[in-house]
């Protein structure tokens, strides 16, 4: 950061509203140390406001849990959604990035919303094989029986898509539900 230092010391505009953004590419490389020099310095920890994601969803999509803790200390915000409609947990959830999604959760990101494409977390995770990240969502609250666009289960989901572990994971635990309720 000594660099970032000196360049904030020169007078380097750090919430440019054209050209690289300083905090951008911090979060996009894993700078947890410059994006708090930055963020101390007043950089927007939303990023700008034209950005197709915020800081956020990139430390997301990456899983720098260090640089989104950094972020999430200074405000930034765990919920907002990029241009196509999308959380940072989404992009976690996508890339399979568990401790990232725990982290969200901990912030309070309700598990059971529903996503651009008429979707929830448990029926991405489904898609995508991610057992863990989906036992995550589910011991955190998503529904077993939530229905995307097409009506299907995230059981459904991961059936068609060949996801083993994950129909057997769900599968178990909608059993295990059962028998507690009966």
């Amino acid at each position: 950061p000594k660099y970032a230092e000196l360049l904030i010391e020169k007078g380097a505009d750090i919430n440019p509203t054209s050209g690289p953004i300083p905090l951008i590419a911090a979060v996009w490389n894993d700078h947890s140390d410059v994006v708090k020099l930055l963020l101390k310095h007043k950089a927007s920890p939303q990023g700008p406001p034209n950005a197709a994601k915020t800081p956020m969803h990139i430390a997301a999509e990456k899983g720098f849990i260090d640089t989104a803790e950094v972020l999430l200390d200074f405000q930034a915000d765990p919920y907002i959604k990029d241009r196509s409609g999308k959380p940072p947990i989404y992009y976690a959830t996508s890339n399979n990035h568990y401790k990232m999604v725990r982290l969200l959760i901990s912030y309070g990101e309700d598990v059971t919303q529903k996503i651009p494409e008429g979707t929830t977390l448990l029926h991405l995770a489904a898609e995508k094989g991610h057992a863990d990240v989906a036992q995550l969502l589910i011991e955190k609250g998503a529904v077993l029986d939530a229905k995307n666009s097409q009506g299907d289960t995230p059981l459904d989901v991961a059936i068609n898509n060949g996801q083993k572990k994950v129909a057997n994971l769900i599968t178990e635990i909608a059993i295990e539900r059962k028998k507690i309720t009966n």
